[in-house]
C-alpha cells in the first residue's frame, strides 16, 4: 500500500489515468458498512470474444476494516424497465479493475467535508466469477490517514 501525499503526484495519478480511480464516500453507509463505489471487474472474455465484466462494489463491511470487492447476483427479466436503465447507467463510467493491477482509492466524507490522502492498492491475482468476492485486494487495512479539512 502506498499513500500519496504530494499534491503533484495526487493530481497526476487522478488526471492522467495512471491508475483506475475509485471514489469512496465514507458517509454513505447501509446496514452492513460503507457502501463504496461501483466497479467493473475484468474477467476475461466470452466465447464470442466480447469482454466479460463482473459488476460489483469496492466496499468495506462493519468490524472487518478491509476493502473488498462485493458482486451481487444476476437476474434475467422478461422486460427492460426504468430500474434496469438506472443500474446500467450507474456502471457506465465505473472504472475497470483487472487482476494484478494498481488502483487508486480516494476516500472522502461528504457530510463532514473531509478528504483523506489517496491510497494506491494492488489487486490480487485471483478472479472467481462464481464467488461473492470475485477479486481480492492484497491484504491491506483502510488507511488511518490524517484528516485534512477540505476548503470549499
Amino acid at each position: 500500500m502506498k499513500v500519496l501525499s504530494d499534491r503533484t503526484k495526487i493530481a497526476a495519478a487522478i488526471n492522467f489515468n495512471q491508475y483506475p480511480v475509485i471514489r469512496i464516500d465514507l458517509s454513505k453507509t447501509d446496514l452492513y458498512g460503507v457502501v463504496g463505489a461501483p466497479v467493473r471487474i475484468d474477467n476475461g472474455t466470452f466465447t464470442t470474444g466480447e469482454p466479460y465484466f463482473v459488476r460489483g462494489y469496492l466496499r468495506t463491511f462493519k468490524d472487518e476494516n478491509v476493502l473488498m470487492f462485493d458482486a451481487g447476483g444476476v437476474a434475467l427479466k422478461a422486460n427492460l424497465s426504468y430500474s434496469d436503465y438506472e443500474r446500467m447507467l450507474e456502471y457506465a463510467n465505473a472504472p475497470i479493475v483487472k487482476p494484478d493491477q494498481d488502483i487508486l482509492v480516494c476516500m472522502v466524507d461528504s457530510e463532514r467535508r473531509l478528504v483523506y490522502d489517496p491510497v494506491v492498492l494492488r489487486t490480487g491475482k485471483h478472479v472467481d466469477p462464481y464467488c461473492m468476492t470475485p477479486l481480492d485486494l492484497e491484504r491491506c487495512k483502510i488507511p488511518a490517514a490524517e484528516e485534512v479539512e477540505h476548503n470549499a
